[in-house]
């Protein structure tokens, strides 16, 4: 019997360590985890993996992200206060903080990115279809970022 008020949603997913689909934004390897199909695009997941990579001062004037480090450590910037996130913590990222992460270390780091809503997953992998071998030219990273709704900011 039908449930007047049910909402259709896609099946439960089970995804090892290494699976789903995987794409490079430059030093970065990202594997999605949730691309938001199971989640009616409430939200999408994905791992990141670096050694070395620097990601510069930016807000989200539209989306939220929690990132939650499974494996080594990282310097994070939110707002004013700076910090080194490792294994076992998390952190959020709402609208409107400045806020950016870097492994300047050449230990591997990995961790879990949340994004809400599912959409702005997108804006990695747009990125990384203009970037190529590297980074994508500064007016082409202007133009991604601003049609996400991400605005660079003084460091």
């Amino acid at each position: 019997m039908d449930q007047p008020n049910a909402i259709d949603s896609g099946p439960a997913v089970h995804l090892a360590q290494d699976d789903g689909e995987v794409f490079r934004l430059g030093p970065l390897e990202i594997i999605v985890k949730e691309n938001g199909s199971g989640t009616r695009m409430n939200l999408a997941s994905a791992e990141f993996r670096g050694s070395t990579f620097r990601i510069p001062p930016h807000i989200h004037t539209e989306h939220d992200e929690t990132i939650y480090v499974l494996e080594g450590r990282m310097g994070v910037r939110l707002g004013d206060r700076t910090v080194t996130a490792t294994t076992g913590t998390s952190f959020t990222i709402p609208v409107n903080v400045p806020h950016a992460i870097w492994n300047e270390t050449g230990v591997l780091v990995r961790f879990l990115n949340i994004i809400v809503p599912a959409r702005y997953l997108d804006y990695f992998r747009e990125m990384a279809a203009a970037a190529g071998a590297g980074l994508p030219p500064p007016d082409v990273i202007a133009r991604v970022m601003g049609h996400y709704g991400l605005r660079p900011v003084a460091p």
